[in-house]
């Protein structure tokens, strides 16, 4: 399935853009269910647009990860 979230941090703040795309990679890197990552470019509201491929029958899985981490969907 493939979905393409904007992410942010709700409990931290980054100085830099490439700071916030590390931890979110580091982040993605540990999710269940991720297939495979596309783009990840800057948002211009913040955050991060991801491309992402999440297997169907982890979608839930996936996001309880992504939001175990500080990260919401800023869609």
């Amino acid at each position: 399935m493939k979905i393409g979230p904007r992410y942010l941090h709700g409990k931290r703040s980054f100085s830099e853009p490439s700071l916030e795309r590390a931890a979110l990679m580091a982040s993605l890197a540990e999710a269940p269910g991720l297939l495979s990552i596309g783009a990840v470019e800057p948002h211009h509201k913040g955050g991060h647009r991801v491309a992402l491929d999440v297997d169907h029958a982890r979608l839930d899985d996936f996001i309880a990860h992504m939001n175990a981490q500080g990260w919401l969907d800023g869609m």
